[in-house]
């Protein structure tokens, strides 16, 4: 199997970018990278990552830039609305551009989403790129409160850093910016939010965030000094009955890569990884109610491995509590363009090289061996005869793939995250692990 060709050099340099920064995430801090979480406002996942989703967090429970509207020309279904029209109404924002199909759609959810919800006071603006709006579709209001407006200028989307249509915004009672750019399948949440408050609750909620996570820090604090001693990397392996399948159905699960170029790609569906059964270093990890990550590599190739590996250890020093990181050493016909000679594919030279790369690091992840490629070839596509270099894969703990190196792959800080807080076994294993601590300290 080639690793990597010369077709797909520029997918190399897209699948390692996002490593690349979650390695710089890792370094400032979990707090920083979740960026929205830090809001205390979890169950309304956003879009976008790095720097635009930092500047698109730090807008959101500020006053909405009202003179953001005056960018807007050509109004439909009523006349340009002024600050003092939203008083005490909550305002959903969305972009469109009527030529394409994603955006088309969201034009159908937020008619849907105006007709429903109107009656309760939220106001929908549909706002147009700037390209194409004489020949666009302008749907009547209807039975909802729906406005549409042209952003002749695109400077209306530059001050809410639109970068792809459709993208929602939503503004609460309060007229501060609550959400920005809201992932589709949470807009009917966050509505949902801002209509049940009143506009004293909506004003105050900086306050009450505030005051919610002091007194996290002060519960986490007490926890930090009941278990001054204690070290969750050295709790005893504890027994704990483990989730149903059913279970990880239910859970919401990173959306899986697929090629935003190649329309016609199959639809990808989770693959169940299969564990090698090779020989392993330092030693065989504990995997149960763990999360997997996962890099591929060869030793012929220095690298494959030279990049990955102190940056594995630092992933498994970081998170070892409910992660175990994996070197899965495989086989390739050629890397980089460069067929492999018969003695390279040898299994007993290949684990004698992988021995002598094991022994002359102090690794604080593991390595394993599979000159079968059986783990690469049940996550991998293996048949476009390519493999996105380097590599990587995140598992749950029921071990099935949850993100994989793909041109069409989100972060893999955001995937890491998702799993880390939803998987049912790191649940279980947790709550096993806190009744010891319970009884312990």
């Amino acid at each position: 199997m080639p690793l990597h060709t010369a077709e797909s050099c520029q997918l190399l340099s897209q699948s390692r970018s996002p490593w690349r920064s979650l390695r710089l995430l890792l370094a400032a801090g979990a707090a920083l990278a979740c960026g929205s979480m830090s809001l205390g406002q979890s169950t309304v996942q956003r879009e976008g990552e790095g720097t635009r989703r930092a500047e698109l967090n730090a807008m959101e429970l500020q006053a909405f830039p009202a003179d953001l509207l005056t960018k807007l020309s050509d109004w439909q279904n009523g006349a340009a609305p002024t600050p003092a029209d939203w008083v005490g109404k909550p305002v959903l924002i969305f972009t469109w551009s009527d030529w394409y199909a994603p955006a088309k759609r969201a034009m159908t959810s937020a008619q849907k989403l105006s007709e429903k919800y109107s009656k309760d006071g939220l106001i929908v603006i549909g706002v147009h790129n700037p390209e194409g709006w004489a020949d666009s579709a302008k749907p009547a209001a209807g039975a909802g409160s729906l406005l549409l407006a042209h952003d002749a200028s695109g400077d209306f989307r530059k001050g809410l850093k639109v970068d792809q249509d459709p993208d929602f915004y939503l503004i609460d009672r309060a007229g501060q910016l609550r959400y920005a750019d809201i992932k589709n399948e949470s807009l009917d949440a966050a509505i949902t939010e801002v209509l049940a408050e009143k506009t004293d609750d909506a004003a105050a909620i900086k306050d009450r965030l505030a005051s919610d996570a002091k007194a996290k820090d002060a519960a986490a604090r007490r926890t930090e000094s009941l278990h001054a001693d204690a070290r969750f990397t050295q709790i005893p392996e504890q027994e704990f009955t483990p989730p149903t399948a059913e279970d990880f159905k239910t859970v919401k699960w990173p959306a899986l890569p697929k090629d935003p170029n190649n329309p016609f790609a199959p639809v990808p569906t989770a693959k169940v990884a299969q564990i090698p059964a090779g020989e392993w270093f330092p030693s065989k990890p504990e995997l149960k109610g763990r999360m997997v990550i996962v890099y591929f590599w060869s030793p012929v190739f220095n690298e494959t491995f030279y990049e990955p590996m102190p940056f594995a250890d630092q992933m498994q020093t970081q998170y070892g509590r409910d992660a175990v990181i994996i070197g899965v050493m495989s086989t390739f016909d050629n890397v980089n363009g460069v067929t492999l000679k018969d003695e390279d594919k040898d299994p007993a030279k290949l684990l004698k090289r992988m021995k002598a790369i094991a022994e002359s690091r102090n690794l604080k992840h593991y390595l394993v061996a599979d000159t079968g490629n059986a783990m690469l070839n049940s996550i991998a596509d293996t048949t476009t005869g390519q493999t996105i270099f380097p590599f990587w894969a995140i598992l749950s703990s029921d071990r099935t793939a949850r993100w994989w190196s793909s041109p069409g792959s989100t972060s893999p800080w955001g995937a890491m995250q998702n799993v880390m807080e939803n998987d049912p076994g790191i649940k279980a294993r947790r709550a096993a692990e806190a009744e010891w601590l319970r009884k312990n300290n």
